[in-house]
């Protein structure tokens, strides 16, 4: 049930914005210094944009290697 797409942006937003309980919300704990991790965050949820919105949809691919 926790956020998948931009998933790292938002648990930084959240601490930003001072939000509680992001164990509860997130399934992790919020970094301790939330404005400094936000550009990586959000650098890297962007680059796995083409994995994460196909998981939010329920869409899973299950390869296998090998001819």
């Amino acid at each position: 049930g926790e956020p998948v797409v931009y998933a790292g942006t938002r648990l930084d937003w959240y601490a930003i914005s001072g939000g509680c309980c992001p164990q509860a919300r997130f399934g992790v704990e919020a970094p301790r210094f939330a404005s400094l991790d936000l550009p990586a965050s959000f650098l890297l949820d962007t680059l796995l944009l083409p994995l994460t919105l196909p998981a939010a949809a329920g869409i899973y691919y299950h390869g296998s290697g090998g001819f």
